[in-house]
């Protein structure tokens, strides 16, 4: 997920070049996530300290379907159980997790866009494999966990978003009506983000980045309780977007 810069790439697209150690925030995870994601932490963080704690222990050791599991079946968000019980569906072997310990030294290099992301999905073209990197100190929310999990499991039935939509012969003949229905939909609110009357950088950060991003049109629409309330005063054919 990224900072607040409109112009940067989706964290998809990140720079191939890399860090050997992050630096610890100033700020804290609540922090961190204002100012480089807009986040209302308080209406996604789970409830519960344990569940919480289940969550981060899951993703340190590895187990993506666990800490899923684990949200699934937690005290927070109901909106994120339900996400997650999907996800859980979604997720196969080849998408993994790793976390990523600030002030530890990675002798091969972790993803430089790490240091203003609280995490983010990568997909290695040559083998079909995504591995999600999360950051130690401020990436192991809910939130964070399933924003990841999504754009990863779209990756790995899509590559990104962005170019399948764009290149017809990537879509074939026989084009997925779901996503060129998805398509539509993303159309529609960026006419609805365009005409709102409101400077673009002006609006929440999710809404930004939803506009400017197929891939990430969904992440934040379903990750984002800020992103969801401003979508929620849309209209699109009669309907709420």
């Amino acid at each position: 997920r990224k900072k607040r810069t409109y112009e940067k790439p989706s964290e998809v697209t990140a720079p191939e070049d890399t860090l050997h150690q992050l630096e610890p925030t100033s700020s804290g995870r609540r922090g961190f996530l204002k100012t480089f994601v807009g986040l209302a932490i308080g209406t996604v963080l789970p409830q519960s300290k344990a569940h919480a704690a289940s969550v981060e222990s899951s993703l340190k050791a590895g187990d993506l379907k666990g800490a899923l599991q684990q949200v699934a079946s937690g005290d927070g968000n109901p909106a994120f159980r339900q996400l997650a019980k999907k996800l859980l569906g979604l997720a196969d072997a080849n998408i993994s997790v790793r976390v990523v310990e600030v002030g530890k030294s990675y002798k091969e290099g972790i993803p430089s866009s790490l240091a203003s992301s609280s995490g983010l999905a990568k997909l290695d073209r040559e083998n079909g494999k995504i591995t999600i990197w999360l950051r130690g100190d401020v990436g192991l929310g809910a939130d964070t966990l399933l924003h990841e999990t999504l754009h990863s499991v779209l990756m790995a039935r899509y590559d990104m978003l962005n170019y399948y939509l764009a290149n017809k012969k990537l879509r074939g003949k026989n084009a997925d009506p779901a996503l060129m229905l998805y398509d539509e939909v993303w159309s529609e609110f960026r006419v609805a983000v365009a005409t709102s009357g409101t400077d673009i950088k002006k609006l929440p950060l999710g809404v930004q980045e939803a506009y400017a991003k197929p891939d990430e049109f969904i992440t934040y629409a379903m990750t984002d309780p800020e992103t969801q309330a401003w979508m929620r005063q849309q209209k699109y054919k009669g309907q709420t977007l």
